[in-house]
């Protein structure tokens, strides 16, 4: 199976049994953030999110990410 393409996730629903490695990088519960195509997550990228959109509505912070990942696809 082939992954392409930036994949938005949200760390409850798809990483819940690696809460506390992200919490020892810091990624607060329930902050959207963005995975590579080749399934690795990239710490100074996501950083971002926990700095601008980090005090906006969750469903701006989701539609900010699915734009990223639009441009990272489109790249």
């Amino acid at each position: 199976m082939s992954i392409t393409g930036w994949r938005a996730r949200e760390l409850s629903s798809l990483f819940a049994d690696l809460g506390e490695a992200f919490d020892d990088l810091g990624v607060p519960e329930g902050q959207p953030f963005l995975i590579s195509p080749a399934g690795v997550y990239d710490v100074a990228l996501n950083r971002y999110f926990s700095v601008w959109p980090a005090s906006s509505p969750w469903n701006t912070q989701a539609a900010h990410v699915r734009d990223l990942r639009t441009y990272y696809d489109f790249l």
